[in-house]
């Protein structure tokens, strides 16, 4: 199999974009790992630790739709087409194989492999830009074994390509609670990065929140790459829907029934319920939803500090708010 054929077969199963680089390691991330925040440390900066016999990585762009919020409440599109970018990766991986192309997917970082690979570069918000997509994709990774050499501008190392930015901040001011800056991104101020966490979010953070269940895309939407992602915005699926509903996590009668459905639309990793209800009550607070006080009344008394200490936020909120 040679690159095109390579990137043909990507595209059967969504890949709008594919490029190689070396699998040399990240060693500029590897460095700003143990800064990096938790859900990344797992994250290898060394692909050749993994897949010692690797010859090229394999970075594949699979575009995802944007949706619209329902009722304020909002879950970012990413981690509702999550579990079905990973499955198309792990699909043609497979085929791969079957070809007879040794390959495997790669937890590496995504980002530096793209742009190592010439597949896009870094925008304001700190996300891949990629012509004529945006920054409204998923990221695979996959180690390609003999028949592979390197391509790309950047084979060798972590050398930074131009930005596509230009003078431009709509990111930086659209950010809602000051995570980017002229000084890059801050991911301590991201509010992503307070979200279902197990503790409580700092308390400037909280109305900050707004009506985010999981997820902020803030900066994508403002982006002017992704105008044409915004302009498709899809309606949200009955799945979603009933996710968006956080009157039924809230609710103990439907609570087991909405984390199974929040589980099998977002991916079992999330579906931790004392973390779902953290992050419900501050968007009922902050979406002004009085009618659920009684629901969040008894959570209050939590033995998760999270869930206490945002319910009880939630509770003065809407008391300031009569």
């Amino acid at each position: 199999m040679n690159e095109a054929e390579l990137k043909a077969l990507a595209g059967r199963y969504g890949f709008a974009r594919v490029a190689l680089c070396a699998p040399e390691p990240f060693e500029r991330w590897g460095r700003a790992r143990a800064g990096a925040h938790r859900t990344a440390q797992h994250l290898s900066a060394n692909p050749l630790e993994i897949a010692p016999w690797a010859r090229a990585i394999c970075v594949a762009a699979l575009p995802y739709p944007l949706y619209k919020p329902e009722r304020g409440v909002s879950v970012a599109a990413y981690y509702v087409e999550y579990n079905a970018a990973h499955a198309r990766g792990t699909e043609f991986v497979r085929e791969l194989n079957a070809r007879g192309v040794t390959s495997m997917l790669l937890e590496i970082p995504a980002k530096p492999a793209a742009e190592r690979a010439g597949l896009g570069t870094y925008g304001r918000n700190g996300l891949i830009q990629i012509p004529g997509l945006g920054g409204c994709v998923m990221l695979r990774c996959i180690a390609l074994g003999e028949g592979f050499e390197a391509a790309g501008p950047y084979p060798g190392g972590d050398a930074d390509a131009p930005s596509h930015c230009g003078t431009c901040r709509r990111c930086v001011d659209a950010c809602p609670s000051g995570a980017l800056s002229e000084a890059g991104f801050d991911f301590t101020r991201c509010l992503r990065a307070h979200m279902m966490q197990g503790t409580p979010a700092p308390v400037d953070i909280r109305k900050q929140m707004g009506g985010r269940l999981l997820g902020c895309e803030e900066c994508l939407r403002a982006c002017p790459h992704n105008a044409g992602a915004l302009k498709a915005a899809l309606e949200p699926s009955e799945a979603l829907r009933q996710v968006l509903d956080i009157a039924r996590v809230l609710d103990p009668a439907t609570r087991a029934d909405y984390m199974r459905q929040y589980g099998a639309l977002l991916g079992y990793n999330y579906a931790v319920t004392n973390r779902v209800l953290s992050q419900a009550v501050l968007v009922a607070a902050n979406l002004g939803m009085t009618e659920m006080r009684a629901l969040i009344e008894p959570l209050a008394d939590s033995p998760s500090e999270a869930v206490c200490e945002h319910a009880r936020w939630a509770l003065e909120q809407m008391a300031d708010a009569d």
